[in-house]
């Protein structure tokens, strides 16, 4: 059946996969050889351009592929945002 998700929904399917790439990347960084002002300059370029809203979507459309209305819509209509509040810089 997992082969099926991937045949029906190839899109959300290529997006799960580079989120698993791209954890397993964080997870076992390596620095590059280049001499850089930083090695780990590709893993920091993929995590900015990621479209983290499109693998939360690609999961939930995964998850309940296989167990149907797992992951339901919030009623409130913020599922996915949050506010963000600044903390203001004290000086010392």
């Amino acid at each position: 059946k997992q082969n099926f998700f991937k045949k029906v929904h190839r899109k959300d399917y290529n997006t799960l996969r580079r989120i698993i790439k791209l954890r397993n990347d964080i997870i076992h960084l390596h620095p590059i050889k280049d001499n850089t002002n930083t090695k780990y300059k590709d893993v920091y370029k993929r995590l900015i351009g990621f479209e983290f809203l499109d693998a939360i979507l690609a999961t939930r459309k995964y998850v309940n592929f296989y167990e149907p209305n797992l992951i339901e819509e919030c009623p409130c209509g913020k599922e996915f945002f949050y506010e963000i509040h600044e903390i203001e810089k004290v000086d010392n």
